[in-house]
């Protein structure tokens, strides 16, 4: 089941508790593996609401997902690209993507726990959350919030701004 925190045009969030309500009643007694259906919740925009008391409302439930992604770039000013996908089960991403391919993979190298080619589907792509990393170890808690809060604000003086408009016939306008 896929559920979105924050769609592209109207910032929309999925009723998160729920879906999970619903998964969890498909899921009684299933054990994990085939035959189980996986809650996953795309906060690709969204997501950020999670670092401010004022936002973090809207992602309810969330928590109850079996995955989470989620995109910094889009509305924490981090650098392109910058993407996180985790989940609640254990090494089932490297038992899905892994290749295990002797050829590239070589076991006899030095430091192989931090080769990264077989952990991702990419099989070579840099790993995106040290960006995320160091932009929170350099502004903090606080500091994503008030990044997330002044998002905010932002957003809702557009938003009047554009409510208020009128051309001279009493119409709404943008331009």
């Amino acid at each position: 089941v896929g559920a979105t925190a924050g769609t592209t045009v109207l910032g929309a969030f999925d009723p998160f508790h729920e879906l999970a309500d619903i998964v969890d009643e498909f899921n009684k007694g299933a054990k994990s593996g085939p035959g189980r259906i996986w809650l996953h919740v795309d906060g690709a925009w969204g997501g950020s609401a999670l670092f401010s008391k004022n936002t973090r409302g809207v992602m309810a439930g969330a928590e109850r997902a079996d995955s989470f992604c989620w995109n910094p770039h889009k509305a924490m000013g981090t650098p392109l690209q910058c993407t996180t996908l985790v989940t609640r089960h254990s090494g089932v991403f490297a038992e899905a993507n892994g290749a295990k391919a002797s050829y590239l993979f070589q076991p006899d190298k030095e430091n192989t726990e931090y080769d990264q080619g077989d952990k991702t589907v990419q099989c070579g792509r840099k790993t995106d959350g040290i960006k995320i990393w160091l932009q929170w170890k350099a502004l903090g808690d606080q500091g994503l919030e008030r990044r997330m809060d002044h998002l905010m604000e932002l957003s809702r003086y557009m938003s009047d701004r554009v409510g208020s408009m009128r051309d001279d016939q009493g119409r709404r306008y943008f331009v």
